[in-house]
This record gives structure tokens, C-alpha cells and sequence, in this order.
């Protein structure tokens, strides 16, 4: 089916993980499915929230590239910082109606949050084009707990800008079942005008794995990559790392990331004289190979968090086949999907001692050949693919065809 498709989202490539990489693959596989894609997006600036502007090539990939906030300066304060970036991606969308015309795409996906930006229609209204939201967090339940009138006041904000961007599309997709609940119960979503596609693996099988070894092939290595944010409980994961790179022998502990939350962690670290190593994030082409290094990586969840967000690094660990340990909540999806993989743990608090044996145990499993076998052959990974959510915004396009949404 081919199709003309604009995507919306601040973070698009040369972002190398989280909602960038996502949006970038999923930019690709609508284009490999005979799709023209164009993109409204921000310069790169995740995951340190710096913006690095960059100039896109005239033989992009893409038909038109609207990139914007090339000024913009984003402070430490993470309420601050996200405000900013709402306004500030509204006002670039409101800026861009000029090079875009609704009608002429088959369909406009946003992915959410930032949320206040899909309220902006592009050019002429005649017709509207089916408008798809995909939906990476629910921020109403991550500030669902705030501790001041101020947090208090901001959490209405959020819940009435989400509650909004939902209801704007035309249909929605979320990230995980949790999601789509919890948006039924918080915000009255039609449950009918929505689907669930998880997160797909976005790893590059195809690059050179060559070349010296990131991990000292020496220790067994114990790894947590990606963002930090809020949702990984920063503190909560440098005791744990830390613990293990002091106290369990034969064994290397590493965090690969970037922000402000990783350089206060690397402070921490650098002033405690841990065993912890810090390392900048892997370009996208050595994913792959950091993963297959990996002895077990660690997937971090704030307790309490688990129905708002699902981490996109689980399909990526389940397609390279190494040992997890995800701390999340009991009656989580993650919780659920991680005990059906034959080298996954979880534990449902930080309890570092019951962390300390659970690693153990896996870090003893990657030696069982039976095991490792089996982890490649999961059955998870059919959960993880691309052609799943390509196929569901096609189902869409096919519902809604050219009536008005």
C-alpha cells in the first residue's frame, strides 16, 4: 500500500536511542513499505537535552524535513525543561503549517508527548486527514504523585494537555496493554479507536562487529544503557551497580549513558571511589555488539511507574539473546514478559541483596549453553517486530480512508 505519511515528534535522527530511534525506525519501515515520509522535528538534543544543530542532506531519505529549536536552551530542572519543550515544539508546528498541507498526506502520526503540538492542524481544513497518536508515555500517571501545590498544579496541566492530544486522534496507539488501561480509566479513550503495538527491536544486525571489544572480555560484564530518567530511578540503580562492582568477584559493572542525571551519578561515583565505569553511549552501529558483550543488562523501572511507560530496550536485549534483570512492578507487563524469557529475573523492589542473587544466578545461567540457545529462540521476539505497527497503520488507513476523523 503506498501512502503519503507525516510524522511529528521533537526527536527523530541522528538520535541514537530511545523515542528518536524509535521514530526513525518506524520512519524507515513505512518507507521501505512503499510510503513517502516527510518529518516535523526538533535538532538533535536527547538524551542530554543540549541541542546540536545539524543540516539535513538534500538526498535525505525523507520528502521534507521541518527541523526547529536550533536556540533553544534547556535548563537541569526536569519541569522547566518539559515545559519548554511543549511550547517550544507547538510553536515550531504552528511555524511549519506554511510547508505542509493535510490534505495532501494520507495521514499525520504523532507520537506523544510532547502532547500540546498535536493540537496544531497544518494548512487547509476541507478535510482532515486521519490523525494517528502513538503513545510512548502516559506523563498523567508519571506526575500522578506529587509532593507540593506547585507539582500539584503542574499535574492538572499535564493531565489536561494529555487528556487533550488523545482525544485529538483520530486513532491511538499504545506501547503497551497497561497504557491503553490506563488511558481508558484516566481519560476516557474509546478502547475501539485504539490499538497496542510494543516497542520493535531497533538494533542494526547488519554492522561490523569487529575491531576492539567495549567490554574487557577479562570479567563478566553487568550493563545498564540507555536514558536516564526519572522512570529509571537513577539513584536507586547506581546502588545497585555499584554493589555489584564492588562486591560480586570476577565482575565489571558499567552504565553507558548521557545527561544530567549520568553526570551527577558519575560524580557520585568518582567521589565515593567506586568500581562503577561510566561510559559515553555506543554509536547505533556498535548496539548490537555492546548487547552481545553484555552478560546481563539491567532494566530499571520506579516502582509505581510501570503502567505509564514500557522500556523500548527490552526488544533489543530479546533479539540479542542476553540475560535481563528488569526491578518493576509485580503486576507489570514488563514484570510478565521478562519471567517468560529463559534468561530473565525480576524483583519487585529494590531490595539490593535479593538484586546481588538474582544477578548471580543469571550471570551462572549465560554459562548453560541449553539456555543461551533457548533466550535466541524466545518466543518473545515475534512480540518485537516493525511489520507489526506498519500493518496496524495501515488497518487504520484502510478504516478511515477519506472520511473525516
Amino acid at each position: 500500500m503506498s501512502a503519503k505519511v507525516l510524522i511529528r515528534s521533537p526527536f527523530f535522527e541522528p538520535e541514537q536511542i530511545s523515542t528518536g530511534r524509535y521514530n526513525t525506525m518506524l520512519a524507515r519501515a513505512l518507507k521501505h513499505a512503499d510510503c513517502s515520509v516527510s518529518v516535523v522535528c526538533f535538532h538533535p538534543f536527547y538524551p542530554e537535552w543540549r541541542i546540536q544543530p545539524v543540516e539535513d542532506a538534500t538526498t535525505s531519505d525523507w520528502e521534507t524535513v521541518s527541523r526547529g529549536g536550533a536556540t533553544i536552551r534547556f535548563p537541569r530542572s526536569q519541569i522547566i525543561r518539559r515545559l519548554i519543550l511543549e511550547t517550544s515544539f507547538w510553536w515550531h508546528n504552528r511555524k511549519s503549517r506554511h510547508l505542509f498541507d493535510e490534505t495532501e498526506f494520507d495521514a499525520v502520526i504523532d507520537i506523544l508527548p510532547p502532547n500540546a503540538f498535536s493540537f496544531v492542524r497544518l494548512g487547509a481544513r476541507a478535510r482532515k486527514t486521519p490523525k494517528i497518536g502513538i503513545v510512548h508515555d502516559l506523563q498523567g500517571l508519571l506526575v500522578a504523585a506529587p509532593q507540593s501545590a506547585f507539582r500539584r498544579l503542574v499535574g492538572v496541566f499535564v493531565r489536561y494537555l494529555e487528556g487533550r492530544a488523545l482525544h485529538s486522534s483520530s486513532h491511538l496507539i499504545f506501547l503497551s496493554e497497561a497504557m491503553q488501561e490506563a488511558a481508558v480509566n484516566l481519560y476516557g479513550v474509546d478502547p475501539s479507536e485504539s490499538s497496542i503495538c510494543y516497542p520493535f527491536s531497533t538494533l542494526d544486525t547488519s554492522a561490523d562487529s569487529s575491531g576492539a571489544p567495549i567490554l574487557d572480555p577479562d570479567f563478566q560484564s553487568v550493563v545498564y544503557s540507555g536514558a536516564l530518567g526519572e522512570k529509571q530511578d537513577p539513584m536507586a540503580l547506581y546502588d545497585l551497580m555499584d554493589r555489584i562492582a564492588s562486591e560480586m568477584d570476577g565482575v565489571k559493572a558499567y552504565i553507558f549513558s548521557a545527561g544530567s542525571y549520568f553526570q551527577d551519578l558519575k560524580a557520585k561515583a568518582a567521589a565515593a571511589g567506586s568500581k562503577l565505569e561510566f561510559r559515553d553511549l555506543v554509536p547505533i552501529e556498535d548496539l548490537a555488539k555492546l548487547l552481545d558483550e553484555s552478560d546481563l543488562q539491567i532494566i530499571p523501572q520506579k516502582l509505581g511507574f510501570s503502567d505509564g511507560a514500557f522500556p523500548s530496550k527490552l526488544p533489543n536485549i530479546v533479539e540479542s539473546g542476553t540475560a535481563v534483570l528488569a526491578i518493576t512492578d509485580p503486576d507489570s507487563e514488563l514484570n510478565s514478559m521478562v519471567s517468560r524469557y529463559p534468561l530473565g529475573e525480576t524483583l519487585n523492589d529494590w531490595d539490593i541483596d535479593a538484586a546481588l542473587r538474582a544477578s548471580r544466578r543469571l550471570l551462572d545461567k549465560t554459562q548453560d549453553e541449553a539456555a543461551t540457545d533457548a533466550a535466541r529462540d524466545s518466543e518473545l521476539r515475534r512480540e518485537f517486530h516493525e511489520s507489526k505497527i506498519v500493518k496496524t497503520v495501515f488497518d487504520i488507513l484502510a478504516r478511515h480512508g477519506a472520511t473525516e476523523v
